[in-house]
């Protein structure tokens, strides 16, 4: 019985404090994301862009501009043959 009483205590408890949650929409955290980093305007404006890094295709052929070291070498073997990651 005891339990019950603070089972029910709980629930009304819950029930009857007045806690108001807004989830965010998927458009809102776009809206968001973009006026972050300078707005749709500022975004419009760019001609073009640099991307610099490194690529690999599904067999497994990875190309890196700068060239693959000892040390990156490395770390691209531990990442396909133990971890079984995706680079």
């Amino acid at each position: 019985m005891r339990k019950f009483f603070l089972q029910s205590l709980i629930l009304i408890a819950c029930l009857s404090t007045n806690i108001a949650v807004k989830a965010q929409t998927a458009d809102e955290v776009i809206e968001k994301y973009i006026a972050a980093i300078g707005g749709k305007e500022k975004w419009k404006q760019i001609n073009s862009m640099k991307v610099d890094g490194q690529s690999s295709d599904s067999n497994g052929f990875i190309y890196d501009p700068r060239g693959i070291d000892d040390e990156k070498l490395k770390f691209i073997m531990e990442m396909k043959n133990v971890k079984r990651g995706r680079i």
